[in-house]
């Protein structure tokens, strides 16, 4: 009868202890990660407690330098981000970072969708200016979230570089997460970005809905040709004015 006490005891002691423990860890396993929220256009993402976000000021000086750089080159690639996370640094914009585009009003229908991510997935592999052993690692897309990720390697100035890519579908409107580093530093940091590029969560008005298709897009469909057949409009008025000039001189 004692000893079977004993070990009563002792296994309430072993519970509490758990217990006790559970209680301890939980709040640090919580205190891991932090949401960043983006207010505009309403979306956010969970990272770890030393991710930042680049203060604008730092981050527009850092992409106007790239687009002169850019330029001086000889390339007219707009680089067209909005924002960028780093881990906290003395220096921003050391490795790893995250840019963000937001491509706004920018509808991509449910059809059209696999010809956006085939685009991606070709520009991911082709040659870039100043990159070069472009390669496609792997990608997927979600569609009942209706992003598109992907993970390519490429080297920079003989650095083997890693650049994992996210692309989430809005009702009007994409954004695209890109997060570069060399790829040294993959191991450590590469879960860590794509379980958070995995918790991308949009504002309940931006996620996507599928609409009515129609038949024709004004603005995607219409448009270009529109404006097509005005500049052969008006092309063949003016060879149509020159050769009415030039019979009419004749005959004076």
């Amino acid at each position: 009868m004692t000893t079977s006490w004993t070990k009563m005891r002792k296994q309430r002691k072993t519970e509490c202890l758990i217990l006790v423990l559970a209680l301890l860890l939980c709040p640090a396993s919580q205190a891991e990660a932090k949401t960043l929220e983006f207010p505009h256009p309403g979306f956010t993402l969970n990272l770890p407690q030393e991710w930042v976000l680049i203060p604008q000021e730092v981050f527009r000086k850092k992409m106007d330098s790239l687009q002169k750089a850019y330029q001086k080159d000889g390339s007219k690639m707009d680089l067209g981000y909005d924002y960028a996370l780093q881990q906290q640094s003395r220096d921003w914009f050391e490795y790893p970072y995250i840019l963000i585009s937001v491509w706004e009003k920018t509808r991509v229908n449910s059809r059209k969708m696999e010809r956006m991510n085939e685009r991606m997935r070709k520009n991911l592999a082709q040659s870039q200016p100043g990159l070069t052993n472009n390669r496609l690692v792997h990608d997927s897309f979600d569609p009942s979230r209706h992003v598109f990720m992907a993970e390519s390697r490429f080297e920079l100035s003989g650095t083997p570089m890693v650049l994992l890519k996210s692309a989430c579908y809005m009702d009007q409107g994409v954004v695209v997460f890109s997060a570069y580093m060399p790829q040294e530093m993959y191991a450590d940091h590469a879960p860590d970005i794509k379980k958070a590029l995995q918790t991308i969560e949009l504002d309940p008005k931006n996620i996507y809905r599928e609409h009515p298709e129609q038949g024709w897009s004004f603005q995607e469909d219409i448009l270009p040709y529109m404006r097509m057949i005005i500049a052969t409009v008006i092309v063949l008025l003016l060879a149509g004015l020159f050769l009415w000039k030039r019979r009419r001189g004749s005959q004076d």
